[in-house]
């Protein structure tokens, strides 16, 4: 099987970038933002984002969310992904995440799937800069080498991939559920 290499801004709509450098401290009624621990949580409500100004975030229109876009952790937490929920449409990004706008969902994913996985992991690992807290520099996330198959080798591992991500969902959620019926 052939495998070749795109740099990851070759699959962008929008150029790859980091979101408001200065949030300041959450506000009512303002724009939510998510941060690296957002993601790390799971995306799963909006209800749980910090807000900012609206003047912040409209300095930072070119991070404001669609839903369905890749964003990554790059600054502390590096390197951990997710996929942005329709819901969260309306939303922006701090500075300690990036914005990867794929406008194909299945590259998206694979892309995803990709940097979570060791070879991706590695990557990012030996392009840090770990001079104060480890950071990727937005130049070495456009670089990153994303491998591509022929065929439809990639349609089929982002389909059971994603099957997986839902029954872990599922999981989850019953967990859940059980332990609050337990309590």
């Amino acid at each position: 099987m052939e495998i070749t290499y795109k740099a990851l801004s070759s699959l962008v709509n929008r150029k790859i970038g980091y979101g408001i450098v200065q949030p300041g401290d959450s506000v009512p009624n303002g724009v939510p933002v998510i941060k690296v621990f957002n993601i790390l949580a799971g995306l799963k409500s909006i209800d749980s984002l910090d807000t900012t100004k609206a003047e912040n975030a409209a300095k930072y229109s070119r991070t404001k969310l669609n839903g369905g876009e890749l964003i990554v952790s790059v600054v502390g937490t590096v390197g951990r992904t997710a996929i942005v929920p329709m819901s969260f449409a309306g939303c922006n990004l701090v500075r300690a995440t990036a914005l990867v706008d794929i406008p194909d969902e299945t590259i998206a994913l694979w892309v995803k799937y990709y940097i979570d996985s060791p070879g991706g992991q590695l990557y990012i690992d030996t392009n840090l800069n770990t001079t104060v807290q480890p950071t990727l520099n937005i130049k070495s996330l456009e670089s990153m080498p994303i491998p591509f198959f022929e065929g439809d080798y990639m349609e089929k591992a982002v389909s059971i991939l994603s099957r997986i991500d839902e029954k872990i969902k599922l999981n989850i959620a019953i967990n859940e559920n059980l332990r609050l019926q337990a309590a």
